[in-house]
Order: structure tokens, then sequence, then C-alpha cells
């Protein structure tokens, strides 16, 4: 499980959609369902299903996305930090760098 599979999760949970997660990222739509499979595997969960109108959690995808959301932050302060100990100007809190494109997190 990493942070860039946790992200992806994330964004299609908060999105409610590949496609929308792929563009937040950057990245192609295969890119964000690679890493949602990745991740469906180490957890043995489906975590999200498509349905008429875009992705729903399931049972496991709704415990995971609270937990998943605090990680993915942490992530982004972990990085600033040691941007900061490096001197780099620090970034923006509540977002976290993918790919050279900042993503929001809608959480805090």
């Amino acid at each position: 499980m990493t942070l860039t599979q946790l992200n992806a999760f994330v964004l299609v949970a908060r999105l409610g959609s590949v496609t929308a997660a792929a563009n937040a990222l950057g990245v192609s739509e295969s890119a964000v369902s690679q890493a949602l499979s990745a991740l469906r595997l180490h957890l043995g969960d489906q975590l999200v299903t498509r349905g008429p109108v875009g992705m729903t959690l399931t049972p496991g995808g709704s415990r995971l996305l609270s937990t998943a959301s605090q990680i993915v932050v942490l992530g982004a302060e972990a990085h600033a930090a040691v941007r900061a100990a490096q001197g780099a100007p620090e970034a923006a809190p509540g977002g976290v760098h993918l790919h050279h494109r900042r993503v929001h997190d809608t959480a805090r």
C-alpha cells in the first residue's frame, strides 16, 4: 500500500470517478485504475464499485476513506517538513504533490 494508491482512492471516493481523479492528479485513467487495483489486492476488498451515476464505496471503502484521507494529509505534511528543513519554501497545507501537480484535500 502506497501513498499514491491511497491518494488515488481518496480522490476517486471524493470526486466519484476515475476520470475526475485522473484529471485532478494529471495522470491517465489507467494509472488511477492500476493504483486502485493494487490497493484492492493488498487490502482484499473492492473498496469502490461502478454504478450508473459514478463510483460507490463498499463498506470497506467507507471505513478506509477517513484513515486514508488522514494518511494523505500526513504524507503532505511530512514532505513539507523535509522541504522546509532543506530550506525550500513551504507549500500550503492540505494537499499532496504528485506528478508535479497539487491536489487539495477538502477534508480540512
